[in-house]
């Protein structure tokens, strides 16, 4: 059994620089990652969003072209390629990612899904490791709401909406918080005929009643309201 002087436990944008510094300041540390290195943020959060966000950016610019003095033809999405240059840009970062921590000699990477078999040890796989500290960073995943017949339909969530091998006609969006509009306006912009359903009065219910309504009128989105 090999003893580290840190174990982190989730290889996301927090956990994987802790790893890192750790062992360049000298200590035995192991990092350990279940899926990819990078977590939600890289493969399945802002990264990816924001990259395929700036797409639609530049469709909505083509189409108004004119009120820039510009004439143009109506751009043609070409949504698989949105979707490569996402993931190019995904791989390549993530890529880096995977050097980083190879080079570092204090750090292992330890691939499997970590189990507490005690207070100073834990499993991966059929392999036991040994720790004086551990740190916990295992990010987020979708949460499912508790609708009557969801499970009977193939719903998406943030996992496989960024990574659809066709752009939707329609989209039906369950709930008004700011990533649902990020997804909704992303999707509008390249054509797709989106709804946002949502339990609160208005969207993005955190924020300012004022900002929720400039919102709604600068989208031009159609919102439902359940409860």
């Amino acid at each position: 059994m090999k003893k580290y002087d840190f174990i982190v436990i989730g290889g996301g944008m927090a956990g994987m620089p802790v790893a890192n510094k750790l062992a360049y300041k000298g200590f035995t540390t192991a990092l350990i990652e279940k899926d990819l290195l990078g977590g939600t943020c890289l493969n399945r959060g802002c990264v990816p969003t924001k990259t395929m966000l700036y797409s639609a950016k530049v469709a909505q610019i083509v189409k108004n072209s004119e009120r820039f003095g510009v004439i143009s033809e109506q751009p043609k999405i070409d949504f698989l390629a949105i979707v490569k240059r996402k993931n190019d840009l995904i791989e390549k970062i993530r890529s880096g990612a995977y050097k980083q921590v190879k080079k570092n000699e204090n750090l292992d990477l330890i691939e499997g899904e970590a189990k507490f078999v005690s207070k100073s040890i834990i499993k991966v796989s059929d392999l036991e490791y040994e720790a004086s500290n551990f740190i916990i960073n295992t990010g987020a995943i979708p949460n499912i709401p508790q609708i009557q017949g969801l499970e009977t339909i193939n719903y998406l969530t943030n996992d496989e909406i960024l990574n659809l091998k066709e752009l939707p006609k329609s989209l039906a969006i369950l709930g008004g918080g700011y990533i649902a509009v990020e997804f909704a306006q992303m999707f509008s912009r390249f054509g797709t005929n989106v709804h946002i359903i949502q339990r609160s009065s208005r969207l993005i219910n955190r924020e300012d009643e004022e900002i929720s309504e400039e919102l709604l009128k600068d989208l031009n989105l159609k919102t439902l309201k359940f409860t």
